[in-house]
C-alpha cells in the first residue's frame, strides 16, 4: 500500500451525523455492505440501527462530506454496546426476518442470531470483560468499538478512507478511551490492509473473522 500524505489533505470535512442524514447514510450502508446479514434484513432495520447510533450520547456516528455531499461514515460505541442495541432493535430484527425470509439462507444467520441472543441476555463468561494482548490487558470499559466504516462507491480507492478512520480515532481519544477494537471478515482484504497500514494490531482470529485493536499511546 502506497503511503498517503494524510496531513496535507483538506478537501474532505467531518461532522457528527444528525437524523436528517439518515437517507444518505442508509444508501451508503446498503452499497457498502451488500451480502451482509444486517443489510439482508431490509431498509427499515438499517434505518433503525443507524438512528440508534445517532441518538445515543455515548455513541459516535461521524460523517465525511465534500461540497455538502455525504460520502462516507464511521460509527462506533463503547464496548458492550451490543446488549442495548440488540434489545432496542429486537422487534425490527424480527420484522426484518419475517418480511425478508431469504435472510434465513444467509450463511451467517444462525451464528449471528445466537450471538445476538447471547448479547441481549448477557450470556457470556466473566472473562470476556477483559481483552488480553501479548503485553497488555484492557478492560472493555476502557475500550471503544468501531462498528462500521463505509465510503460511497464513487469515492473508494482514494485517500478519503484514511482520513475518515484517522478522524474517528481522534474523536475516540478525545473521549478518553484507551483503545479501539473492531472485527472484520477475512474476505475483506482491502480493509484489512488499511488497518494494518494504520498500525492496528491483530489480537484474535477465528474461522471467519479477524479482530484488531488500536491503542492510544
Amino acid at each position: 500500500m502506497n503511503e498517503p500524505n494524510i496531513d496535507t489533505l483538506d478537501t474532505v470535512k467531518f461532522r457528527i451525523a444528525v437524523e436528517a442524514d439518515l437517507e444518505n447514510l442508509i444508501q451508503i450502508h446498503l452499497d457498502s455492505f451488500q451480502g451482509y446479514l444486517n443489510t439482508s434484513l431490509g431498509v427499515n432495520y438499517v434505518r433503525s440501527m443507524l438512528k440508534w447510533f445517532i441518538k445515543l450520547d455515548s455513541a459516535l456516528l461521524l460523517v465525511c462530506y465534500n461540497s455538502e455531499q455525504i460520502i462516507g461514515y464511521a460509527m462506533g460505541a463503547p464496548d458492550g454496546y451490543s446488549v442495548n442495541l440488540q434489545k432496542a432493535l429486537l422487534t425490527k430484527m424480527i420484522w426484518g426476518i419475517l418480511t425478508h425470509p431469504k435472510s434465513f439462507a444467509h450463511p451467517n444467520f444462525f451464528s449471528q442470531f445466537k450471538i445476538r441472543i447471547q448479547n441481549m441476555f448477557k450470556m457470556k463468561s466473566q472473562f470476556t470483560d477483559k481483552i488480553q494482548l501479548e503485553k497488555q490487558i484492557f478492560n472493555k470499559s476502557d475500550t471503544y468499538t468501531l462498528v462500521g466504516l463505509a465510503i460511497s462507491p464513487e469515492f473508494r480507492g482514494n485517500i478519503i478512507i484514511f482520513q475518515l478512520l484517522k478522524e474517528f480515532e481522534k474523536h475516540v481519544w478525545a473521549k478518553k478511551f484507551k483503545a479501539i477494537r473492531l472485527t472484520v471478515y477475512k474476505f475483506n482484504n482491502s480493509v484489512i490492509q488499511l488497518y494494518k497500514y494504520l498500525k492496528w494490531e491483530l489480537y484474535f482470529q477465528d474461522k471467519d473473522t479477524l479482530r484488531f485493536i488500536k491503542i492510544n499511546n
